[in-house]
């Protein structure tokens, strides 16, 4: 996958590049344009659930302390939100049927001396187990789709490091550093 261009910013920041005057100027007129200079709001979606909206909260600090909080990123951050919250739920429903499986291996004495059959306490251990990796697979999915939401919105490591400018390399004199290989400096 290629590399996204880097922002006005960045090229600013570098110090050196192939573009002219007009271009940069014309660069951070277009990216001016892009956002719309209003901040982030939670959606419906958001508000009514308390996870989300703590996670929106967070994010949108995050965003604050960096410049970023715009409303063009209202829609995906809105959507991570609803997603974590998901994440969450779906976590704890497994995390359940995992203990509730467990516990239903621990009790099997108890439970056939109450009347229960092997095969019925077998068949019934089996579908606890494959709900627990049901539901096992749908948080793997979750975090799937939240990473990448992570990734578009410069959420991760990775994705910030692209658009923090390189140090630009010092200038050096060819003179001084034939001086120096000759040791006359």
């Amino acid at each position: 996958m290629a590399r996204p261009s880097k922002s006005a910013a960045v090229i600013a920041a570098e110090g050196r590049s192939h573009r002219t005057a007009a271009e940069m100027e014309h660069r951070e007129r277009a990216e001016r344009g892009v956002l719309s200079n209003r901040p982030m709001e939670p959606r419906d979606r958001t508000l009514m659930c308390e996870t989300a909206l703590a996670e929106f909260r967070r994010i949108e600090g995050l965003y604050d302390a960096i410049g970023r909080n715009d409303a063009m990123y209202e829609g995906a951050v809105n959507m991570y939100c609803a997603t974590y919250a998901e994440l969450l739920r779906l976590e704890e429903r497994r995390d359940r049927a995992t203990d509730e499986a467990e516990r239903f291996g621990r009790d099997k004495a108890e439970l056939l001396a109450g009347g229960m059959y092997e095969a019925e306490h077998a068949a019934l251990k089996i579908k606890l187990e494959e709900l627990a990796l049901k539901l096992d697979k749908a948080v793997m999915q979750k975090r799937a789709a939240l990473f990448g939401f992570e990734k578009e919105g410069g959420m991760t490591l990775a994705s910030a490091m692209r658009i923090i400018p390189k140090q630009p390399e010092p200038e050096t004199n060819p003179l001084m550093e034939v001086l120096t290989i000759l040791n006359c400096v």
